[in-house]
């Protein structure tokens, strides 16, 4: 498992490793319509709060692909390969 998305700073990520691409094993919504998903490597990521457009998945979680990069400020992006949006997420594990 990377360290990839784990603070306390940039600094410690290599510039080697500005993205990651993986599988998402599962996803939930909680109630106000936020995801938390888990990937292959064991990484997860849950969707920050405010955040707009909300996902709108319904395929089994296998059948997408993420792809997670730097955002601006130390925050972090999560893109559905080949889907249209773009989410603010923290890494929680």
């Amino acid at each position: 498992m990377t360290a990839f998305g784990v603070r306390p700073t940039r600094a410690e990520i290599p510039d080697s490793a500005d993205h990651l691409t993986a599988k998402m094993v599962s996803y939930i919504f909680d109630a106000h319509g936020l995801f938390t998903v888990t990937l292959d490597d064991g990484h997860v990521w849950k969707e920050l709060e405010g955040d707009q457009p909300l996902a709108k998945w319904a395929k089994p979680a296998a059948s997408y692909t993420v792809r997670i990069s730097h955002g601006f400020m130390d925050s972090y992006n999560l893109q559905v390969v080949g889907r249209p949006g773009l989410y603010k997420v923290r890494r929680v594990k």
